[in-house]
């Protein structure tokens, strides 16, 4: 087989690789959407909305309260007694009962 005829080949099945990978790469992508399209029509809506009051709102507020807000009130709809905690925050409330411990003894 002569060098070009290889390059030939090569080429030719690299292509045809890159090409399936494309299919399955897309076919994947649009069955994730055709099936939670409702969720990310509803996420892209709480994008804008989070956007709107980053731009438009008198202060400037903080993104990491505004997220953390958002996950609190999700979860308090959905129970009352739930709620999110920061990864800081928890790493703070297990100190404090040492502490306390410590203080009392």
């Amino acid at each position: 087989m002569r060098k070009t005829d290889f390059a030939f080949w090569t080429f030719l099945t690299m292509t045809g690789l890159a090409a399936a990978t494309t299919v399955l790469n897309v076919t994947q992508t649009l069955s994730a959407t055709g099936q939670n399209s409702e969720l990310y029509r509803q996420l892209d809506l709480f994008g804008d909305v989070l956007e709107r009051v980053r731009s438009d709102y008198v202060e400037k507020p903080d993104d990491t309260q505004l997220i953390e807000n958002a996950i609190n009130g999700m979860l308090a709809a959905l129970d009352p007694h739930s709620a999110y905690s920061a990864p800081s925050t928890s790493v703070t409330c297990r100190s404090r009962p040492a502490a306390s411990s410590a203080a009392s003894a």
